[in-house]
């Protein structure tokens, strides 16, 4: 169904574009439509139903930094994920829709918030890109990828408590090096 979607686009830099949006972003949407929904199935549809929805804004995606590209395209997933259990709920009133509903979090900031969020996250990033890279790896590892503390140990070879240690440098780090960005955006 995507080569479908992308073959409708009538320009090819649009077509490499939202193909490269959806190779680089397809794992997080994924990941946040199948933490609403119950089915593998049911999650992809709800990512192709908000590739759909970012086709009709390709232009303004095109004008915002990678950050706020990535956090746009989760929300769409996010919201057509929510708009599928809406949909199945008419069909099926015996699931627990409602109370699933009730448990995700507001996520659609006004317009306001949203910029204030993009400064936040574009200060992280120059935060992030000023950290040591093996620091820089660990947070990756343990908040993008959501990899265990086990997992991570495991793969580098240290003890829990090692790994834990080296979190926590690594966040006083981090946390050291956004007040300095901050400060130097003052």
């Amino acid at each position: 169904m995507f080569a479908c979607m992308l073959a409708a686009l009538e320009s090819e830099d649009d077509r490499n574009y939202v193909e490269q949006l959806y190779l680089e972003n397809y794992g997080e949407m994924y990941r946040r439509a199948r933490s609403i929904l119950k089915s593998h199935a049911d999650a992809e549809d709800a990512v192709e139903a908000a590739m759909l929805r970012i086709i009709d804004h390709i232009s303004t995606l095109k004008k915002c930094n990678a950050a706020s590209q990535r956090s746009y395209l989760i929300a769409c997933a996010r919201n057509a994920a929510i708009d599928r259990l809406r949909r199945d709920s008419k069909i099926d009133r015996f699931g627990d829709v409602q109370e699933r509903l009730a448990v995700l979090p507001d996520e659609a900031p006004p317009t306001d918030a949203f910029l204030i969020r993009s400064e936040q996250i574009q200060a992280v990033a120059a935060a992030l890109k000023r950290l040591e890279p093996g620091m820089r790896e660990l947070l990756r590892m343990k908040y993008f990828d959501e990899m265990s503390d086990a997992e991570i140990a495991q793969l580098l070879g240290v003890s829990r408590d090692s790994l834990r240690s080296r979190v926590n440098r690594a966040r006083r780090k981090l946390g050291a090096l956004l007040q300095e960005v901050e400060s130097d955006d003052q």
